[in-house]
């Protein structure tokens, strides 16, 4: 009985109409909890079917176009999910963390993370550190509000075109 309040994301024991009060507000069934926390587990299998993917390639290329490197925080300026006037304030140090500034949930930001880094070795970029540092200092600059390194290497880390330029053309024109 413990397993099915849980299920609906409650921390006790409560009436059954309390339960089904719950439900009805997230207009959920249990089928749909099962499907929306399956969909959101990305893998190397699932990772183009997930509803950001197609953002991503766009901005990949749109920036691939440019430069022989991508990296997050690009793609998410050319996403629309970092404002560019936040992305200043944040490397100013005006904003303490990036992910303050973030147009969406943390759970989308990882999302997008994650996938970029999929597409990245499919497209067989080689992976390098890049330090983010405050404009006119050499404080480091954070990503996230905890501090986490996965999370902070997810962010600063940049994809590098390490291929033909004849290879790269024959991306655009697919």
């Amino acid at each position: 009985m413990a397993n099915s309040f849980l299920r609906y994301g409650l921390r006790r024991a409560y009436s059954v109409e309390t339960i089904l009060k719950v439900v009805r507000i997230q207009n959920k069934t249990e089928f749909e909890f099962k499907l929306n926390s399956e969909m959101k587990k990305i893998t190397v299998s699932t990772y183009k079917k997930d509803k950001y993917y197609p953002g991503i390639v766009k901005a990949t290329l749109h920036i691939l176009k440019e430069s022989d490197e991508i990296s997050p925080v690009a793609i998410l300026l050319q996403m629309s999910n970092l404002i560019p006037k936040d992305y200043e304030s944040w490397r100013c140090g005006q904003v303490p963390y990036l992910e303050r500034v973030f147009q969406g949930n943390l759970a989308k930001a990882n999302r997008i993370l994650r996938i970029i880094g999929f597409h990245a070795h499919d497209l067989n970029m080689v992976p390098r550190q890049h330090s983010y540092l405050q404009k006119g200092t050499n404080r480091p600059l954070r990503f996230s509000k905890t501090g986490d390194d996965g999370v902070e290497t997810a962010y600063s880390r940049h994809f590098r075109w390490n291929q033909s330029q004849e290879k790269k053309q024959e991306l655009f024109e697919t």
